[in-house]
């Protein structure tokens, strides 16, 4: 019978081959499964095929399930497809780590949606152990120590702004910025005094009711700064508004340098910092597809791209000179990530670091390359830089250059490239019962390349094998031991609970080593421990 032409009928059916055999359980799947297939076909879409289509299975399912043998092989064929599922499972979650992992860093809410996402596969503690990318501080929405108004109370005070065509409550108060609070408190009763006492219209109750918020934000200095704090804002969010529109009629989708230059400048007349502006910049950029050349410096000639949050170059970074490379390179494999060590030459503060995987020809902030800027501060916090790295069997290449200062013009040694092969650990293993020469069951475990085992759990769990190491009753640990010349060593297991259908499965101690240690298990029916 052709079983990969059809559904698997203990997962169509939502019935678990490792649980005992039910007759009355199997009748209710069906009756379940059949009224959702009558209610899913009066559809038109996919669903209502898909649900048609089962629904033609039923002689074949009863057929099978109600056969002892051909429910044996059924269910045997659901171990494995659950097993190549779990498999592909880990897989996905272990790209998707490296990719994290690449990162100069991350958002915590990136952060927190990829542990849920994962979390059926491995403990949450687990994840965030294996998850080596800096993590951003969360963003407390706060970049001048003030609060914003809130958005209603916002929109009120700017709606009736706009009826009497003024900017702003300083304006309306015929005030400047610099004014006392007392000073802007005692204007606002006096011009609320005065209105209230005219004929009501729509432009005089406005202005009431100005007059009401002015007296409100400015009775104290707290008030006052959340104002000032949401005219900030507004100033930044008309400026990034006024570039979206500008950008709307543009074919490239490109933010030019003097573009940029105007943008950071009208935003400093704002009260915003360069790298405040900067950032917010970068943000809308990312959000809208925006390509982002900077503005170059007068002492320099470096054009830089940002798009989508990738930088390239439009030409060369900076002039080469010949200067001090850093030396005394060195690196160690930490789990996913290679540690570097180097010694800084004199005067210098940032490196460029650049890899690829592909031999050949290096050139910083090439389309074929990732360069990071490394800044001194950076790299003495913990005395290395930290070159995150995906899973697998894979070359490294890198160029490390040292950038200095010379008559006011930064500069670019010529740089020091490396080689790094990281090749993962192979465990495989299997489990042999025992039989009448030999009463104890014994663990084979094989390492290729040979060498240290490292801290390895070995998990029974009664029905089915054990997703992760606690679901299940640690059976044995294994302490570090050295394999033989052909990376081989026998385990000897300890006697089995009572409990009927126990499986067995090995876990790495220290999950941290996931990436460099890859732990291929054997099927589920050779994982049986009785």
């Amino acid at each position: 019978m052709m079983l990969s032409s059809r559904p698997n009928f203990f997962l169509l059916l939502d019935l678990d081959p490792e649980e005992p055999w039910s007759d009355s359980t199997y009748q209710k799947a069906c009756q379940d499964k059949i009224r959702q297939w009558d209610r899913e076909s009066a559809g038109i879409a996919k669903k209502a095929l898909l649900a048609q289509a089962n629904r033609a299975l039923l002689p074949q399912i009863h057929q099978v399930m109600e056969c002892a043998e051909l429910r044996k092989q059924e269910a045997e064929e659901a171990r494995k497809i659950l097993y190549r599922r779990d498999q592909e499972a880990h897989a996905r979650f272990e790209r998707q780590l490296a990719l994290l992992n690449l990162k100069d860093e991350a958002d915590p809410k990136e952060v927190d949606l990829f542990i849920q996402e994962f979390k059926h596969i491995m403990p949450e503690p687990s994840i965030q152990m294996r998850i080596t990318v800096k993590v951003r501080p969360a963003d407390k929405g706060d970049d001048n120590g003030s609060k914003p108004l809130d958005a209603s109370l916002a929109s009120n005070i700017a709606d009736r702004l706009e009826l009497i065509q003024q900017k702003t409550l300083y304006d309306f108060l015929g005030c400047s910025r610099t004014c006392v609070t007392s000073e802007l408190l005692a204007r606002a009763s006096e011009l609320y005094a005065q209105e209230v006492r005219l004929h009501p219209t729509p432009t005089t109750i406005a202005r009431v009711e100005l007059a009401g918020f002015a007296i409100t934000l400015f009775k104290s200095d707290e008030m006052r700064a959340r104002y000032d704090e949401t005219l900030r804002r507004g100033a930044l969010q008309q400026l990034l508004d006024d570039l979206a529109a500008s950008m709307k009629r543009s074919p490239t989708r490109e933010l030019h340098p003097r573009q940029v230059r105007y943008y950071l400048e009208r935003a400093a007349a704002a009260g915003w910092s360069k790298d405040e502006a900067f950032t917010r910049l970068k943000e809308r950029s990312r959000l809208q597809q925006w390509l982002l050349t900077l503005p170059a410096k007068d002492t320099e000639w470096r054009v830089e791209n940002i798009a989508m949050g990738l930088r390239d170059p439009f030409d060369s970074l900076l002039p080469s000179v010949d200067t001090d490379n850093v030396r005394q390179i060195q690196y160690r494999l930490h789990h996913s990530a290679i540690r570097l060590y180097w010694q800084w030459p004199e005067g210098c503060q940032v490196i460029f670091l650049s890899y690829r995987t592909q031999p050949g020809p290096l050139q910083h902030y090439a389309p074929d390359v990732i360069t990071y800027d490394v800044t001194r501060a950076e790299y003495e916090r913990r005395g290395y830089y930290t070159l995150s790295i995906g899973n697998g069997d894979q070359s490294y290449h890198l160029l490390i250059s040292a950038i200095v200062e010379q008559d006011g013009v930064r500069r670019l040694s010529s740089g020091v490239q490396l080689h790094i092969h990281c090749s993962p650990t192979r465990l495989t293993y299997k489990i042999f019962p025992p039989h009448l020469l030999r009463r104890q069951r014994l663990l084979a475990l094989q390492m290729d390349p040979p060498g240290l085992l490292p801290s390895l759990l070995f998990v029974s769990r009664s029905q089915r094998p054990a997703a992760q190491r606690t679901d299940g009753v640690l059976m044995q640990r294994i302490d570090k031991g050295q394999t033989d010349s052909r990376g081989e060593l026998l385990i000897p297991l300890p006697a089995l609970p009572s409990s009927p259908k126990m499986f067995g499965k090995l876990f790495l101690e220290d999950e941290r080593l996931a990436s460099t240690i890859l732990i291929y298990h054997p099927v589920p029916g050779q994982m049986r421990l009785n």
